[in-house]
Order: C-alpha cells, then sequence, then structure tokens
C-alpha cells in the first residue's frame, strides 16, 4: 500500500504473516480488547523467565546510561570541566552504539540469543567500573565511547540512597550498576536457548553457518533497503523524543529551577513512574487499536502536557507534568521494540531493529549537546539568579518531535499480527518459513486467526 492508504489510520489496514507463513494484506475490525490481567494468566513459567531476564538486562543497560546524566554536575567538578564537556560522553555513547548493535546482533541471529547477549553484559560491567575509575577526563570519554559499543528507575533510587551516604561518593551508583549487570550476566548463562536454535537439525560449522548467514543477509537487503532507511529515520525521531526530553532534565531541575539533587532525583523517579505507566498502555491497547494510531495518539497527548513540564516554578507542579511528558514519550516507546520487529526481516529480528534503533540514537546523539549550548547561550533571569534557558528549549525541541515522529509513523505500514514463531533462523536451509512449525499449528487456530490478531494473540510464542 502506498502512504495515502497508510494515512487512512481509521481503516487499519493490516499486513502481516499468517499462520501459514504467507504474508497478506486486509483491513482487521477493531475489537473491544480483553482485561490484561487474563492475558497476563496465559503466561506460563517460561514467559515470565524470558520476560524478566529481558526486563533486567534492559535495565541494567539503562542504569549506567543515565548513571552519567545523575552524576553529572559531580562529573564536571572531579575533571573541573563545564556540563558541555560532560554532555560530550554521552554523544559519543550513543554515535557507537550502532557498531555494537550490529555486531552483538548478527552473532544473535547467526548463533543464538543466549551467549551474545551474556558476553556483552560482562563487558558493560567491567566498563561501569571503567567509568567510576577513569583516571583523567580524556580517559572517562574513552571509556564511554568503549561503552557505547557494549551497550531508569533503579539508578535515581541508588542515586538518593548510596550516593549521599556512602564512603565512594558519586562512584557508587557504577558500582552497583556492575553488580547488578554481572548478576544478569550470570542469569543470562544458565537460562535456556531461544526454540530455533536449540531444536535446529541443519547444524553447521561456524563457517559454513557464517556463509549461509551471509547470503541471507544479501537478500533481506536487496528486499528491505527502503524499510531500513524509513526505519532509521523514525528511531531517529524516537531517539530525539526520548533523549530531548531526558537528557538534560536533571540538569534543568537543579541549575535553572534551583531544586536540591534529592528533589531532582524524585522528581526523575516520578517521571519513569510514568514513562513505565504509558508504556505498559498504550505497548498493551496498541495490540487492539493498531501500533501507529498508538504513536500518534501518544505524541497528540505529550505535545499537549509541555506546559505542564516547563512552565510552573513549585516542584508538585513540575513533578505532575514530568509524570505525564514521561507518559506520553515512552507510551510511544511502548509500542517501538514490536514495531521494529515487524518491520524486520523476519530471520533477522535480531540486526535489524538493533541497528535501525542504534543508527537513530547516533542521528539523535548530539540532542544533549545542542539543548545545552543552546540553553547556555540563552540566559534568562529565575528565581535564583540568571540562569540557562533550559525550559524553552526543551519545550522548542519537544514540540518539533512529537509533531514529526506522530507524521512519519502514520506514513508507514500497519504489520501488527505476524506469525513470527513460523520462521526459520538466519542461514537456515530452505524457504525462510519452517514448514514444521506451520503443520503444527491446529487446525483452530488457523480458522481464528484473525480473532487472535485483534485479541491480542494470547497464544504463548516461545520465540518471539
Amino acid at each position: 500500500m502506498g502512504v495515502a492508504q497508510n494515512l487512512k489510520l481509521w481503516k487499519n489496514n493490516v499486513t502481516f504473516i499468517d499462520s501459514n507463513g504467507e504474508e497478506v494484506t486486509k483491513e482487521i475490525p477493531r475489537v473491544v480488547p480483553p482485561a490484561p490481567w487474563k492475558v497476563i494468566a496465559l503466561m506460563d513459567k517460561k514467559a515470565w523467565m524470558y520476560f524478566l531476564l529481558g526486563l533486567g538486562a534492559w535495565t541494567a543497560d539503562g542504569y549506567d546510561f543515565n548513571a552519567v546524566n545523575l552524576v553529572a554536575t559531580n562529573l564536571s567538578v572531579v575533571f573541573d570541566r563545564p556540563l558541555t564537556d560532560i554532555t560530550l560522553s554521552i554523544t559519543l555513547t550513543l554515535l557507537f552504539r550502532s557498531i555494537g548493535a550490529f555486531i552483538f546482533g548478527m552473532l544473535a541471529d547467526s548463533y543464538g540469543r543466549k551467549w551474545p547477549l551474556a558476553i556483552d553484559l560482562f563487558i558493560l560491567a567491567v566498563l561501569q567500573i571503567g567509568t567510576a575509575y577513569a583516571g583523567s577526563f580524556q580517559a572517562f570519554i574513552g571509556v564511554r565511547a568503549i561503552f557505547g559499543i557494549a551497550w531508569v528507575v533503579f539508578g535515581v533510587l541508588i542515586n538518593l540512597t548510596a550516593v549521599r551516604y556512602s564512603g565512594e561518593g558519586w562512584k557508587a551508583i557504577f558500582h552497583v550498576g556492575a553488580g547488578f549487570t554481572g548478576l544478569m550476566a550470570i542469569l543470562v548463562c544458565i537460562m535456556p536457548e531461544s526454540k530455533i536454535y536449540k531444536d535446529e537439525e541443519d547444524i553447521k560449522g561456524w563457517n559454513e553457518r557464517a556463509r549461509a548467514v551471509a547470503k541471507d543477509l544479501k537478500k533481506a537487503a536487496r528486499q528491505y533497503w527502503g524499510r531500513f532507511l524509513y526505519c532509521v529515520i523514525l528511531s531517529m525521531g524516537f531517539n530525539w523524543m526520548s533523549h530531548g526530553s531526558q537528557d538534560v532534565y536533571p540538569s534543568y531541575l537543579q541549575v535553572q529551577k534551583g531544586f536540591t539533587p534529592s528533589a531532582k532525583s524524585t522528581a526523575t523517579i516520578i517521571g519513569q513512574c510514568g514513562a513505565i505507566t504509558g508504556g505498559a498502555i498504550c505497548g498493551y491497547y496498541s495490540q487492539f487499536i493498531g501500533r501507529r494510531l498508538t504513536v500518534v495518539i501518544a505524541c497528540i497527548f505529550g505535545a499537549c502536557m509541555i506546559p505542564l513540564w516547563v512552565i510552573p516554578n513549585s516542584w508538585g507542579a513540575i513533578a505532575g507534568g514530568t509524570f505525564l511528558i514521561q507518559a506520553a514519550v515512552n507510551g510511544a516507546w511502548g509500542v517501538m521494540p514490536i514495531l521494529l520487529n515487524e518491520y524486520a526481516p523476519p530471520q533477522f529480528r535480531g540486526v535489524f531493529p538493533g541497528t535501525v534503533y542504534q543508527l537513530g540514537n547516533m542521528l539523535s546523539a548530539p540532542a544533549a549537546q545542542i539543548q545545552t549550548v543552546a540553553a547556555s547561550g540563552w540566559i534568562k533571569p529565575a528565581k535564583n539568579g540568571l540562569k540557562p534557558n533550559y525550559s524553552q528549549v526543551m519545550a522548542i525541541v519537544m514540540s518539533i518531535v512529537f509533531v514529526s515522529v506522530a507524521i512519519f509513523t502514520a506514513c508507514g505500514q500497519e504489520r501488527l499480527g505476524s506469525h513470527f514463531e513460523l520462521v526459520k533462523r538466519a542461514g537456515a536451509e530452505g524457504d525462510v518459513i519452517n514448514d514444521k512449525a506451520v503443520a503444527t499449528i491446529d487446525n483452530d487456530r488457523t480458522h481464528a486467526n484473525d480473532l487472535e490478531l485483534q485479541k491480542g494473540a494470547c497464544v504463548h510464542k516461545e520465540d518471539v
């Protein structure tokens, strides 16, 4: 379908891989979703294990990235550098992440999900310790750049406790992060491998498999290059949305609004609670009203909340605005992981989403730097003197980003409901669709395919 048809969000035209392994397009009627707790009750022990491990691994990554934001003022004092130099580390981290996404994504698609993830987490733990004990600003920048290749509520809670009361001061936030990340790496080591890698029959040697994967990758590149570019730009918009609302926010609260470090961290916690709330709600209901329409609604809501986020001077009002703006930002983000998986070549759902996401991250890397420089050059009277005008800079940036993301998302395809469990791993012999998996789908599920798409795809899929 063309862009004009895609923009007709009310029609809910969906392209997906059906239960026979074929890609089809049809208009799916929207239905009333079941209660979330009924869907949660369908999860078995293995599903909960994968969910909690995924949550823990992503928490480890988000913890360390946001740790630098939370102690940016401390780092500025330690290295005797302005805040603009410290935010350079954020930019470099984002620039180098796409390299790690491609390397570990290809390893995951080729050889399995388990061991690439475990190795990555171990590297991340080491780099967290390296950040805490960097002897110079140059060493600090180098470690953060490498961290981008390895690649948060938990972090701000530690900032409120360990950083204040530990003898190690701001370094404690990285000590806790390294310990938590190392624990997650150990847990990943003992988890079972994904089904399509564990049960594969055409086992090849490393070199032979690498050649087969490269052949599949060339085919996918020819077919999906346009969608790849679309997803990179889409990811750039999404990353501008998150980094534009989060990276300089702690500095905005402390420098311009004059709040204490404790009040700053508490407001950040409240914002992340909003993020969890928005992400869970929008992610769930996107299964019924569509991925793109959910993102558009979240962006419109977020744009309306900008005044409450930046205008008030009282802590309570700003904390409320922070909750709502992060609910909107991460409501859209609650859809993004599955959206990128649905856009990806079926057998490359590791490297495609990871690489386009991190390339988008790279293109949004200057967000913190641009906002900090712009605010520092736009001095405005505040209750505690002349201060950088973070509030208006963030308001302008987020207004542009919300509108752009809503429009660009609406232009894309709706690909809700693909049967990923039918797809072979990259480099497998024969067609991309696993004929055995198709044959084992019972007749009831096949006949109820259309209904299943709108009722949340409740049947447990072990290898999504």
